[in-house]
């Protein structure tokens, strides 16, 4: 997944409700229309903090989708 910052590219809607970095890559947790995501970026020079609005577009490749247990 892309994050940008909110208005910048199309895509899904989101809030930032938790934002980790964790040395080479950040953890987030997005609200959105689709539920809560848990997202891994390995993009560390753009971290959004909590809070921060996003849109969120899907990577042509990469990209593992994995439902809740």
């Amino acid at each position: 997944m892309n994050l940008h910052q909110s208005g910048t590219e199309k895509g899904i809607s989101g809030t930032i409700l938790k934002s980790l970095y964790l040395g080479d890559h950040l953890e987030y947790t997005i609200e959105c229309e689709l539920g809560n995501l848990f997202v891994i970026d390995n993009e560390i020079e753009n971290q959004h903090p909590s809070g921060a609005k996003v849109s969120i577009t899907l990577r042509s490749y990469g990209v593992s989708l994995i439902p809740e247990s």
